[in-house]
């Protein structure tokens, strides 16, 4: 994941960004109709969550990478380099549970994939724990909406060709949901994920630890119990 900006040699490589498009649009899609296909309860949506109250969530993501952070290892004497990553997907399923109407706490995993400048896959598999605080309000005449903002934080497995590693990473973000009815929300979130990457063991010549930093952008369903 380290390394300088792209050249001109590297970008056509990147060939695997049309397919990267076609699933993230089919993967939207899909939760799309899974929001046309859920029959709405009549039973009166509840004001503030209580505590026991339990929620799974299934988010497809885009992964645009923004930028790598080499302090003990600079490429052309620059600290601040671009990933040569291409934008990625990512699959994730979350488990919260509710302490109090403000306060959850839970889990999330997912699979993460991008594209290097060589046409190599690069794969993820974050296992994250997750604090939110919860705002809640009636917006725009339509219902309730929920507005968590949250941080994740925990490890990472990578691999990149023959390469492995275990990442160091967090994850602030805020969401939005619309409280479809009882036992459904639908919305996404936005965040960042800081994905530190430590050197186990001896460093070899010209190595160091770095920080790799992504843009994430996920839409969500939501299944309150």
């Amino acid at each position: 994941m380290a390394g300088g900006g792209l050249d001109a040699a590297a970008v056509p490589r990147y060939t695997d960004i049309v397919a990267l498009k076609r699933f993230f649009v089919a993967t939207f899609a899909s939760l799309i109709a899974i929001v046309h296909a859920v029959p709405q309860e009549s039973q009166p949506v509840p004001d503030a969550f209580g505590q026991g109250d339990q929620m799974l969530a299934l988010g497809a993501s885009l992964m645009l990478p923004v930028f790598t952070y080499l302090p003990a290892a600079p490429v052309d004497g620059r600290t601040i380099t671009g990933t040569n990553l291409s934008p990625g997907g990512k699959l994730s399923l979350r488990w919260n549970a509710v302490l109090n109407p403000r306060l959850t706490i839970g889990a999330e995993v997912g699979g993460m994939f991008a594209i290097d400048q060589h046409g190599e896959p690069l794969l993820m598999v974050p296992v994250t724990a997750r604090l939110s605080y919860l705002f809640n309000a009636n917006l725009f005449g339509i219902g309730r909406f929920d507005l968590p903002i949250f941080v994740n934080a925990g490890i990472s497995f990578m691999k990149l060709a023959d390469l492995f590693n275990v990442n160091l990473t967090l994850r602030p973000g805020a969401s939005i949901y619309y409280r479809y009815d009882r036992n459904w929300s639908f919305g996404g979130s936005v965040s960042a994920w800081l994905m530190f990457e430590p050197i186990w063991g001896t460093p070899a010549a010209g190595s160091g630890a770095g920080l790799t930093t992504f843009l994430d952008i996920s839409p969500q369903i939501v299944y309150h119990f």
